[in-house]
């Protein structure tokens, strides 16, 4: 077993207070990850990643613990997740910018990675490609 670290530093400062830094650290227990950089274009969406019975490019959703998205570019990109029943969540990651799924709170009643079908990417200005960067990590093996 491995682990994964996990470190969030919030500063506030700027405001007639005292500059307040909060810092939280999260240990996870892993078995495997996978990391990929690839480029996205805006002409279309391109899957990055699949859950749901493991299968080739697609990871194990009963196993994933945490995952994060990166642009690495210097576009915005546009992040959609979808379920099996086509619902979709849309979400907008900057230059630069991260986005996290993390596994801590779900339960049997309350949902799980296996819930979420795909995970697409697409660049807002439709000429321009763009690098991501994700990180998905397993407590057993990711696919």
């Amino acid at each position: 077993m491995g682990k994964l670290n996990v470190f969030l530093r919030e500063k506030i400062s700027g405001l007639d207070t005292p500059e307040v830094v909060i810092e939280t650290e999260k240990e996870l227990t892993i078995l495997d990850y996978d990391k990929r950089q690839m480029y996205v274009t805006g002409s279309r969406q391109t899957t990055i990643f699949e859950i749901g019975e493991i299968g080739s490019g697609t990871f194990n959703g009963n196993a994933l613990t945490y995952g994060r998205i990166t642009n690495k570019g210097t576009a915005t990109v546009a992040l959609t997740i979808s379920n099996a029943n086509g619902d979709e969540a849309h979400f907008k990651i900057g230059t630069g910018k991260n986005f996290f799924l993390s596994n801590d709170y779900f339960t049997s009643t309350s949902g799980s990675w296996r819930d979420i079908t795909t995970v697409k990417c697409q660049v807002d200005t439709s000429s321009s490609k763009n690098k991501i960067e994700y990180l998905v990590a397993a407590d057993n093996s990711v696919a």
